[in-house]
Order: structure tokens, then sequence, then C-alpha cells
């Protein structure tokens, strides 16, 4: 178990001790560097103020600079944030903050253990043009184009906003791309919203059985190798907070999802070392997953997992045919401008098919 997962572990039931003699100054410079990169400065000096990590005055000292370095991003997202929200509020746009601020002040017990380097908000795909169209008239631009007009806010996971002070604002329409993202049921992510308070501001977030899904789906399929953050949070917000489990697998039920939810639990108990028991644990280890999740997952944790092949897994969750060949068209004949920067038609062709049939081998 690396030092780096033992610290984003601190403070959890069950956590590995961290009892270790003080580290010599290469082995503290390569975990400094580990909590800086996998934003869990909050865990490290919290884990040397309880005095459970020794550490000299200078590596107490090089601590509470990264810290405060993160921190000072967090103010920053934060009123971010606030501005995004207040934005959209004032539109009648529908949205929710996700990650980020969301869980570190709807569920850590400080919220400075938590720390972030961008906004993420959800918004109703009805009104997502809408307000990638507002973020862009206040100076943002987006990140990427999109295939055709209209596909992210009928099929897409959503896209990048950079700021004028280019800070990133995630704009969500679902939680990924691809099959998982497809088949989830949107509609659900807006019901019975809480509120999270930023410095006198009500900002909207999900509901605790999506925003557990939210922290699986982020753990399981944000990266192939899963980061620790993400981890913590699945592992937060299970061990400290009064989850429905049974609401959360009807829901992953619906979602055609629970395989999401395995994987993250998994990968959580097991790269955090975690000895606690959990409800979810012992579900996790038993439960086996249907073809359509066992299939859709490859595409986002093979070795050669790439948007390629979550796309083409995509086509498995559309349920009409006529969305299928919307969702085909725009992937395979894009606009001329979107093709012409990927290598043109032929070439987005070719790599289409690649990833259609590495998919179809692995299914």
């Amino acid at each position: 178990m690396s030092a780096a997962a033992r610290i984003a572990a601190h403070g959890l039931p069950g956590a590995p001790a961290l009892d270790d003699p003080p580290m010599i100054d290469a082995a503290w410079q390569a975990l400094l560097q580990d909590a800086c990169r996998q934003r869990i400065t909050g865990h490290l000096v919290d884990a040397i103020d309880a005095g459970v990590l020794p550490a000299s005055e200078h590596q107490c000292a090089d601590a509470a600079a990264a810290h405060c370095d993160a921190l000072a991003l967090d103010l920053v997202l934060d009123r971010l944030l606030v501005q995004t929200s207040t934005r959209l509020q004032c539109e009648g746009i529908d949205h929710r903050a996700l990650k980020g601020a969301a869980l570190a002040y709807g569920v850590y017990p400080k919220p400075e253990l938590r720390s972030y380097g961008d906004i993420d908000v959800l918004v109703d795909g009805n009104r997502y043009d809408d307000a990638i169209a507002s973020l862009r008239g206040d100076g943002g631009r987006a990140r990427y184009a999109e295939p055709r007009a209209g596909f992210t806010s009928r099929f897409g996971k959503g896209v990048c906003v950079v700021t004028a002070d280019d800070l990133e604002v995630d704009v969500h329409r679902t939680f990924v791309a691809g099959a998982f993202g497809l088949a989830l049921d949107v509609h659900d992510l807006f019901d019975a919203p809480v509120t999270i308070d930023l410095a006198g501001h009500s900002v909207p977030a999900l509901a605790p059985v999506p925003r557990f899904l939210h922290a699986c789906f982020h753990a399981a399929l944000g990266d192939r190798v899963p980061r620790l953050v993400p981890l913590r949070d699945v592992a937060q917000i299970m061990l400290t907070t009064d989850l429905d489990v049974a609401a959360v697998l009807e829901r992953a039920e619906h979602w055609r999802a629970r395989v999401v939810v395995q994987h993250a639990v998994r990968a959580t108990w097991r790269v955090l070392d975690l000895s606690s028991t959990h409800e979810l644990v012992s579900w996790a280890r038993h439960y086996t997953p249907d073809r359509f999740e066992r299939t859709a997952l490859r595409a986002y944790v093979a070795p050669d997992r790439s948007y390629a092949t979550q796309a083409a897994a995509g086509v498995l969750a559309l349920r009409t045919a006529r969305d299928r060949a919307a969702y085909a068209r725009a992937l395979l004949l894009p606009e001329r401008d979107y093709a012409k920067a990927r290598g043109g038609y032929f070439a987005r062709l070719k790599r289409s098919a690649r990833a259609a049939s590495r998919w179809k081998e692995s299914a």
C-alpha cells in the first residue's frame, strides 16, 4: 500500500495505522509530491496535526505551505461556483453542483479536507445549450467542439468551459460519456436537491442517493487507475453518512449501473486497505453483473480504453432506432470543421471502425 493511499484513508473507520517513524527527506518529498498531485494535502496536514504521522519541523512547514496553496485555489473555485450558480438561477436553468465543493461542504466534517481543481455543474439537458451560451457570453470558451449541433444536450456527457480567468467549469448533462451515461435516467438527478452554503449563498446539489452514485461513477470510470480522492469520497459517504443502501441499489439497477457501484466499492476497499465492514462491501463481493454491464464496463476500464471505444459502446444503451441512427451519424459523420480538426472524415471512420472492432472482440 502506498504512503499516499494511507494518507487518503486517514480518519476513516478501519483505516490502516500511520505509526511509522519519521520519514527521511527523499521519502517525504515523494509523499508530498503525491499528496499535491492527488489533492490530499488536507488529509496529510490533518494526520500530522492529529499526531499520527510523525514529521519534522520542516516537513510540517512543507505540508502546511502545500495545503495553503490548495486552499487558496479552493476559495477561488468556491467563488466561481457561486457566480456560476447565481447566473444559472437568474436565467431559470435548473442545475446541481457536483463533486468538489458539494462533497467538501456536504459530506466531509471539515471542508478543507476535500480539495479540487475545477468546478462541476450538472445542467438540465433541455436547457443545456442555453447554459453553455450563457457561460460563453461571460467570456468563457468551450474547450471542445461537439460533433454536430445539439449532440451534447441529447447524448453527451458535457463540455469544459474555460473562463476568462483561465479557470475550468465542467458543465455536465450526465455523469459520463458512453453507455453508462446514456443508460442513466437524467431526470432522477434533479429530484429533492440538498443545498450547500458558500459564504451565505445557497447552491443546489445532488440528493444523497445520486450523490453517492456519482461518487461511484467518478471512482470507477473516471480514470483507468482510480485517483485517491474519488475513492476517499466513496468511503467517506459509505462510512460516515446514513446511506440508504436499498435505495442506492434500486436506483443503480434502474440505471443499469450496479456494476459501477461494485467496481467502485471494491476498488475503494482494496486501494485504501480498509478493514471496516459495510453492507455494500458484502454485496459487492457477491454481485454478478449482467451482460450489458460487463460489456459496457470494458469500454471504461480496459487497458486500451478511449473515448472512441466508450462512444461505440454507447449504442448499447440507446433504446430506439431513431436515437441510434442520430448518435451514429453524429459520431461517424460530424460537421466538416469538427472532422477536419481530427484528421478528416476518412481518418475518423478508420478510428471508429478500429474502436468498434476492439470493443466487439472484447464483448
